[in-house]
Order: C-alpha cells, then structure tokens, then sequence
C-alpha cells in the first residue's frame, strides 16, 4: 500500500493498521523467508518485490469477452433459484481441487488451545469478531484478500451483522463463484424471503468497493455487483478492475496481494479514503476554481 501511494505521489500515512493472521489455523507451519531451496515445502515462491517497470503483460479482448460469457453461463447452470447446487458433486469437486482452504473453512475440524477440536470457520471467524470488537469505537476500513473475502464477508453478514464498518474493500476475491455462493448460502440455511441473491452486509455503511485483475483465475467472476443485493442502506458493491502487476523472476501473478495493494486505482480510492476531510474539501474546490480560470490572451 506504501508502494502504491508513493507511485501516485500522495504524502498520507496509512492509518493505524492490524492485520487478522489466520494462516496457522489451517497450516502446521508458515511459509519461511529465510528458506532458499524451492523443493522444501516451506519455500516461499512469492515474495514482496517492488514493482518491474519493463515488465509488459500481454492484453486479450477476446479472453475477456469469453470469460464474461463464462461469468453468465455458470450461474444459470451451477444455481438453482434457492441458491443451492445444482451440481453438487462436481462444485465439490471444483473446490476441493482449486480451493483448498474454502473446503477446510466450511468442512474440516481443526486444533485450538482452547478446545480438542473445533470447526476451523468458528476459529478462523473469531479472531476476525475480537478484532473488529477491539477497535468498534473507530471508523473501520476492512480490507479482505481472496478466501479472506470469504471469511470477511461470512462475519458482516452472520455473525455481527449489527456491526458497523465504514468501508469494506475485497481484492482478488472468489465471492462471485457459483460454488461458494452456494456454499455461503447453505452454510446458513438462507432463505430467499423474496430475495434471490445474497445481500451486503448490513453494516457498511459507506461503500463496498470489489478489486479484480481480468486476469485473476481465482476471482473468475469479476463482478459481485449482479451477485450480491445491496443492503438496508443501499450499499452494494462498486466492482473496479485494475492491473495486478506482480511481477516474480519474469513471471506475472494477478491473483497476488502485493500487486492488487499498489494497483494505481486502488491506491487512487485508497488516499481518498485516508485524506482527513478538511483537505480533501479544500483540494476538490481548488481544482474546481481552477477550471474556470482563465490565462490572459
């Protein structure tokens, strides 16, 4: 996100910031920087590296046309109207293949200090809930990656849905997938109630903004607006797709947090956010002045 701001020449500091580590709960150990062989499982392939300028990811329209097609076709034939599985056994098949710890979250038991066993969703879901809890008396931006989306979104909408966010931001996010949206919708027992989407959590109540690379395989369906109704307040989610540009010995990652974090429009609506009030009123007047000024001659 520093990355990001600097290459829009913004000056804010990020705000106070906390991140939710929930890896350890589904991980025996963490990947290791300081491991330098990549066959040892603990290798860490993607690390952070600053931003390759000569680096030129090719651009297809027709790839874009075809995965939009694709975004239509696999709700109408993976949904049934109640939002449960019309295949079942291949969208199983699909998340135990392509997404590992979406099946351990919604499925599979865990270990906890606190307890023998436990549902790893409850766990992982919990330090998320003491977090927000921590620091409800503050303006809360949540920004949530890829399964993280999930997780974020699992809380809003079910645990604290009384909980209040300013904005929540999901980059690289999966929650558009016919798979998970029934997997959502059956975890809790949802009901239509005259509804045939999901909706956003109640509580944001500024904006929900939807960050994805047309290039990103995990967030395949790059729009969650036509997925998820807004809610109570009218809040639905903006989708923005932007340029992932992580780039890693010459080979590009768009599904990458790094990248997504200092993508130019993120960053853009990320200082919009960050700029205290004041001075973001007195830039957009001094720009509009600007506008009617005109040079002699």
């Amino acid at each position: 996100m520093m990355e990001g701001l600097a290459n829009i020449h913004s000056d804010q500091e990020l705000p106070e910031f906390e991140l939710v580590y929930w890896a350890d709960i589904l991980n025996d150990k963490p990947l290791d920087l300081s491991v330098t062989d990549p066959r040892d499982p603990y290798y860490l392939n993607d690390k952070y590296v600053p931003f390759d300028k000569n680096f030129i990811r090719k651009k297809s329209q027709i790839r874009q046309k075809v995965l939009r097609y694709l975004e239509i076709k696999l709700d109408r034939y993976f949904l049934n109207e109640d939002l449960s599985s019309n295949y079942s056994f291949f969208s199983n098949l699909v998340i135990s293949r392509y997404f590992r710890e979406v099946e351990i979250y919604f499925n599979n038991d865990c270990h906890d200090e606190r307890s023998e066993l436990c549902l790893a969703r409850d766990t992982i879901k919990r330090r998320l809930i003491n977090t927000l809890l921590k620091h409800q008396d503050k303006e809360i931006i949540l920004l949530a990656h890829s399964m993280g989306s999930i997780v974020a979104y699992d809380v809003l909408a079910y645990s604290i849905p009384e909980f209040k966010i300013h904005t929540f931001i999901t980059i690289g996010s999966p929650l558009g997938l016919p798979f998970i949206i029934s997997k959502i919708a059956g975890n809790e027992k949802f009901k239509l109630s005259g509804d045939k989407k999901l909706k956003a959590p109640p509580g944001i109540h500024h904006r929900w903004y939807n960050f994805a690379d047309p290039n990103d395989n995990i967030a395949f369906d790059k729009s969650l607006r036509d997925d998820y109704h807004p809610n109570a307040l009218g809040i639905q989610a903006k989708d923005v797709l932007v340029e992932n540009n992580y780039v890693i010995r010459g080979k590009s990652n768009p599904h990458k947090s790094f990248g997504y974090l200092r993508a130019r429009k993120f960053s853009r609506i990320l200082n919009h956010l960050i700029t205290p009030e004041p001075k973001r009123t007195i830039k957009f007047y001094f720009k509009r002045i600007l506008k009617f000024i005109k040079l002699p001659g």
